[in-house]
């Protein structure tokens, strides 16, 4: 299964933002708002555990839309995280990509196999190390 949304932020990005993700005030403009998209992200995500990269980061900022639209937290909805920049700290296999600055450069594409490899094998020694 497959999720993906660009959502409108509802405010302006920074210019530092827009450096790191590439997305525009005007690209994001026309698109939807959280609160148009929450029962879809909780039907999707609703008792799993989700992978995310700099997890902290991001659920906040989900616990934060979930609590301003009184949806309670996000984290009350899935299983569990798994970070995978925690994972990228302890594993070199995927550290040497995950760690690197501009992810999505050739290196990350070159190794995505590796990287795939050394997380589906973190995954299944999760709760044994």
């Amino acid at each position: 299964r497959h999720l993906h949304f660009y959502i409108n932020p509802e405010r302006p990005n920074n210019e530092e933002a827009v450096r790191v993700h590439g997305l525009t005030d005007e690209f994001l403009s026309d698109k939807p708002v959280f609160g148009a998209l929450i029962d879809q992200i909780i039907d999707y995500c609703r008792d799993a555990e989700v992978i995310i990269h700099n997890a902290a980061f991001d659920i906040g900022f989900l616990n934060a839309e979930f609590k301003r639209l009184g949806r309670g937290l996000f984290t009350d909805c899935i299983w569990g995280v798994v970070d995978s920049l925690e994972m990228a700290r302890r594993d070199p296999r995927i550290s040497n990509v995950l760690l690197i600055p501009s992810g999505l450069d050739t290196p990350f594409w070159a190794k995505l196999q590796e990287v795939r490899q050394a997380i589906l094998d973190r995954l299944q020694a999760v709760g044994t190390d």
